[in-house]
């Protein structure tokens, strides 16, 4: 059996050599095991890429112990890469409205 590092979830498919079965790859996951003291993105601020085919594709690394709903965590990655896709970056949004509370704190 391989480790965990091995394996990424892809959501959606590869553009197959059949351009019947073609499918668009939206997102790759790469499932890391958790390590004590390694720094993490947390907010997503920054989006990631991965090169497939010349094709830049975002991804993202989830770091991931035992015991945790893997289904949620990815559903809750595909919405919000989606979201990034229209125009809301979440990570951007909440970052902006913590500035702009602890600023409003600093002038009273």
């Amino acid at each position: 059996m391989h480790s965990l590092h091995y394996y990424q979830i892809y959501l959606r498919y590869l553009e197959t050599i059949d351009p019947s079965h073609s499918k668009m790859l939206d997102l790759i996951i790469n499932m890391v095991p958790w390590r004590d003291g390694e720094a993490y993105d947390r907010l997503g601020m920054e989006t990631q890429y991965t090169e497939i085919l010349d094709v830049k594709v975002p991804s993202i690394t989830v770091p991931i112990t035992p015991g945790r709903n893997l289904a949620v965590i990815f559903e809750v990655a595909a919405m919000n890469n989606r979201q990034k896709r229209m125009g809301y970056n979440a990570a951007v949004e909440f970052t902006e409205q913590m500035s702009k509370y602890f600023t409003s704190r600093n002038d009273d």
